[in-house]
């Protein structure tokens, strides 16, 4: 009699057709010894071929709930992927939302225009005030050196008559 034994696994098969048949034919102590240390032995064999095979099947289970994560966290993105897109054709599928859009950046671009030529504008009005701010620091620059110059030579001529 043969156990179950998958085809493909290396698990210990009990064919114990000798010491089984030994048993039956010649019943006494040596053959039911004999039978019995088989069935102790492939008993043994067995245990540590489940034991081997309870790992390799947890390792397994542990691979797949590594890939069953990331395949969640995967289809995860994919979602927000989607929902993204989704919002970006709902924006692209809006030429009314497009021709408002639009009209708003245009007005805004004419707005900032005007706004700058109103600022260049002040800009020239002041670059052309300090100009002459200049020009009549300038020209009271010059009063006031020729008065330090007439104040120096009326000092002179007064020291000069204080003298006399």
């Amino acid at each position: 009699r043969e156990a179950w034994a998958p085809a493909s696994s290396d698990a210990p098969l009990w064919n114990d057709d000798g010491a089984e048949q030994d048993f039956r034919d010649t019943p006494h102590f040596r053959a039911f010894k004999k039978l019995r240390d088989e069935k102790e032995r492939l008993w043994g064999v067995e245990q540590a071929w489940l034991k081997d095979s309870a790992e390799k099947a947890e390792a397994a289970v542990a691979k797949v709930a590594a890939q069953r994560k990331e395949l969640e966290q995967t289809e995860r993105q994919a979602i927000e992927e989607e929902e993204q897109l989704r919002q970006e054709i709902q924006v692209v599928d809006d030429p009314e939302g497009h021709a408002a859009r639009h009209s708003d950046a245009k007005a805004a671009a004419s707005a900032a225009h005007g706004s700058s030529k109103m600022l260049l504008a002040d800009a020239a009005e002041a670059a052309g005030a300090q100009e002459l701010v200049q020009a009549r620091l300038e020209q009271a620059s010059a009063e006031a050196a020729q008065a330090a110059e007439a104040l120096a030579a009326a000092r002179a001529a007064a020291d000069k008559e204080e003298e006399r």
